[in-house]
Formats: structure tokens, C-alpha cells, sequence
């Protein structure tokens, strides 16, 4: 104790002409540096706490990598096609308790999509819907190659043996699609049809108002023509789904 009396009388020696506040702050600090000596003293760190902290750094570096969504976009027109189904919010003058479902497909390279309003999401109904766009997208002289969905019931079922027999793969086995699922609980993968719905979301339903479930898909149906010729798309580079289709077409890079 008396070399720390000692130590302070020579720093109050020391700031005898310096400001009041000056003093105070620099007491401040050596108390400060004094507390974390002691505080060192009496708890060390040990190595059993260093490792601890080590693994919980990695366990979060880890996780915030498999959370990271990679950005990434197929070199050709339907080398590649997203899925996706979800419900439709209630219309004001229609019955609430006949829900609506939306279902769309989105070529990768253009982010042209194919989108329809259905009564359910049944892998029947899905089905039916996936050969309705197939051919939809077969007129524009293209042929989808790969989809990617997730791995819901609607689009397959979780006893790989079982899939021959479910409406949906069986369907994709008849046009030769190659089925891609995403990973489990990471709808992140497949992020270029959940920005579709947000675009869906904020860009149409939100804007318009519609008097009946009629009305709601004839205004669809002009949005849809919207979003694929006039509306230009960021991640292309600012330019509309049917002008990157175009310059795929003239250099070769479509699936046929």
C-alpha cells in the first residue's frame, strides 16, 4: 500500500499545474489499469477458457456459413427451373374459407416465370400445373431440363423407395426433368423464387385491388406479360427476362 501512496502523491505532484479535469481523468486511468491487474491476479484466464471460447467462435463461423446464401445463375435458359407454391391471401368479396394457392416457375438464367393461381397444393394438382408451364415454356422453343423445389409433400415424398408412385416425380420422370430439392429448413436455396413472391407481393397485390377471384387472374395474367417483357430485372443486368431469353437464343445458350 504505501508504494501505491507513494505512486499518487508523485502523480498529484506531477499534474499540480494542470487542469482539475486533466487530474481526474488520469486517475481514472491508473485506478482503471490498477483494477484490471488485480481483477487478472485473482481470475486468470485459463486454457480451458481460451479452447471454450475458440469453439464457440468457430461453432458461429460455421453456422453463418451454412446460413450464407450463395449467389450464383445457370449459363443457359431452362438449364435449370425454381418452384415454389404457396398460399394466396383472402380476396375482400370472396369466401374466406375457399383458400387459393399460387404456384410459379422461374427459369434461373432469365427469371422468366410461369405463375398461376390453384384451389390446393396437392402433388395431383402440382402436376398438372408443372406440364401446363412445361409446355407453356416448350413454345417459346425451349425445354426445361432441371427443377429444384423443396421438399415438401406437394413436390415429393421423404421415402426415396415411395417417389415412383407420387403425381409430382411421376410427372417429372414423363417430361425427363432431372428433380434438384433443396436443402432441409434452408429455404434460402431456393432464394430466386422467394424474391419472385416478394416482387409478387410488394409490385402486385399490394398495388391493385380485385373484385373477385376472376378479376384477380385477369389482372395476373397482364402483370405476368408486364414482368417478363417491360419490367427490367437488376440481378440481369437491368434488362426484361424475354431480352435475356433473346440474347440467349442468338448465342446458343438455351436448353432445347
Amino acid at each position: 500500500m504505501n508504494s501505491i501512496d507513494t505512486l499518487l502523491d508523485k502523480i498529484d505532484l506531477y499534474f499540480q499545474g494542470k487542469k482539475s479535469s486533466e487530474t481526474y481523468l488520469v486517475f481514472a486511468m491508473v485506478f482503471a489499469l490498477i483494477g484490471f491487474i488485480f481483477y487478472s491476479y485473482l481470475f486468470p484466464v485459463t486454457e480451458k477458457m481460451l479452447n471454450q471460447t475458440m469453439r464457440h467462435a468457430k461453432e458461429i463461423e460455421k453456422k453463418l456459413n451454412r446460413d450464407k446464401i450463395l449467389r450464383y445463375e445457370k449459363e443457359m435458359a431452362w438449364e435449370m427451373v425454381h418452384i415454389d407454391v404457396h398460399k394466396r391471401k383472402n380476396i375482400k368479396w370472396e369466401n374466406p374459407n375457399k383458400k387459393k394457392y399460387m404456384a410459379s416457375i422461374i427459369d434461373d438464367a432469365t427469371r422468366m416465370s410461369y405463375t398461376e393461381t390453384l384451389p390446393n397444393k396437392k402433388a395431383k394438382t402440382l402436376s398438372d400445373f408443372l406440364k401446363r408451364a412445361y409446355k407453356w415454356f416448350k413454345n417459346k422453343g425451349v425445354t426445361i431440363k432441371k427443377l429444384l423445389s423443396d421438399n415438401w409433400l406437394e413436390f415429393t415424398t421423404h421415402h426415396i423407395s415411395s417417389r415412383k408412385y407420387h403425381s409430382f416425380e411421376i410427372m417429372l420422370e414423363k417430361l425427363k426433368i432431372i428433380h434438384k430439392y433443396t436443402r432441409i429448413r434452408r429455404p434460402q436455396t431456393n432464394w430466386k423464387i422467394e424474391r419472385f413472391w416478394r416482387i409478387f407481393e410488394e409490385q402486385f397485390f399490394r398495388k391493385y385491388e380485385f373484385l373477385s377471384n376472376k378479376d384477380f387472374n385477369l389482372k395476373l395474367m397482364d402483370w405476368l406479360v408486364f414482368y417478363n417483357t417491360k419490367r427490367k430485372h437488376w440481378w440481369i443486368k437491368y434488362i426484361t427476362p424475354m431480352q435475356k431469353l433473346e440474347n440467349l437464343l442468338e448465342n446458343n445458350l438455351v436448353c432445347l
